[in-house]
């Protein structure tokens, strides 16, 4: 594996109450798997965000963003960003969304783990 690479994968067992969330499970899954690509380290880096919900058929989510960091010595960066799928929002996670984002994001450095 490269050095630019970061890959994770992250599971987890919800804790839903059947009367406010039916079926939430179906959309949110009960896990996910992330990749960050380090295109030009210290500048630009590209992530993606899987979900794949406990349904059988289309739900889940895809999150990618393209993030760009102006000054070397600062850890913020001007994001792009596209999300299509379910649960963009717990309020509404029975929509399917397709939402394109400009923002800015503070991201913490690397610390490793403790």
């Amino acid at each position: 594996v490269s050095p630019r690479w970061t890959v994770g994968i992250r599971g987890w067992i919800p804790l839903v109450d059947k009367e406010d969330n039916p079926g939430l499970t179906k959309y949110v899954g009960y896990g996910e798997a992330s990749a960050t690509y380090q295109i030009q380290p210290g500048r630009w880096s590209a992530d993606v965000l899987f979900r794949k919900g406990s349904g059988l058929i289309n739900y889940g989510s895809l999150q990618t963003q393209l993030n760009w960091r102006p000054y070397k010595d600062e850890n913020y960066y001007i994001t792009l960003q596209w999300f299509v799928g379910y649960t963009e929002s717990l309020i509404d996670y029975q929509e399917h969304k397709s939402m394109l984002r400009l923002g800015f994001t503070i991201k913490p450095e690397n610390m490793g783990i403790f």
